[in-house]
């Protein structure tokens, strides 16, 4: 043991030489992803809106279809195509003031305290699609990162239902409230962002391939995103 240690600094430059070859012999192997391919994508996706503080937190499953182009050694662009599901949701409680109702066919409204129903908002992710460019870098044989940027479109469903009513759960039609009020309200509406982001990819044969990546989206309406998934795929 003493002798290992008093002989320590004199084996330190030989230990670096051998690192630094031993990387430069595996990024001199290292090839350029090339052509289609195809993943399956599953993981944890989380969606805030300005409805409410909390954050919508579900699951993320769906299918990306790619082609790489290698642009020299260790470099390609690609292009990809995705479309998912997505799972999570928000709830928000709002209060609607109810309007006077007339003492008479034509007498003056009632006075008196203004009341309110409160409706509870649900707000449900749905289907989202993704169109956007990529540029990879291998490091090694079996070992590469990429980065990747694009458009996204994410769906937003939402029911506003008066509170403790639990209508939404159901698919029955719209039944009003007389005179007035809704009792029910379905809203599906669509938003467009700019979705970017990072991750690592381990061949793990010929044509067979795994990844992990982070993505954070933007959109409009003050809607935002984040994803960390994981996919398996297959070069062709």
């Amino acid at each position: 043991m003493i002798f290992l240690t008093r002989n320590l600094p004199m084996r330190l430059p030989a230990l670096a030489i051998t690192t630094i070859s031993m990387a430069i012999s595996s990024h001199a192997s290292a090839e350029a992803p090339g052509g289609p391919r195809v993943e399956a994508l599953a993981g944890w996706n989380s969606i805030s809106t300005d409805q409410t503080s909390s954050d919508a937190n579900g699951a993320t499953f769906g299918l990306r279809l790619g082609y790489d182009q290698p642009l020299g050694s260790d470099l390609s662009i690609g292009i990809d195509a995705e479309g998912s599901k997505i799972t999570g949701k928000q709830t928000s409680r709002i209060l609607v003031p109810v309007p006077s109702i007339p003492s008479g066919p034509f007498g003056p409204p009632t006075t008196g305290t203004q009341t309110f129903n409160a409706y509870d908002v649900h707000t449900r992710m749905g289907r989202n699609l993704y169109l956007g460019g990529r540029i990879s870098l291998s490091l090694s044989s079996r070992i590469g990162l990429f980065a990747t940027v694009g458009y996204a479109n994410q769906r937003l469903k939402s029911c506003g239902e008066r509170a403790g009513s639990d209508l939404c759960s159901g698919s029955g039609p719209v039944s009003p409230i007389p005179p007035f009020l809704p009792l029910n309200i379905r809203h599906s509406v669509n938003v467009d962002g700019v979705r970017f982001g990072g991750g690592a990819m381990l061949t793990l044969s010929r044509g067979l391939f795994a990844n992990v990546e982070y993505r954070h989206a933007e959109y409009s309406n003050n809607v935002s995103g984040n994803q960390i998934v994981s996919g398996l795929g297959w070069r062709f």
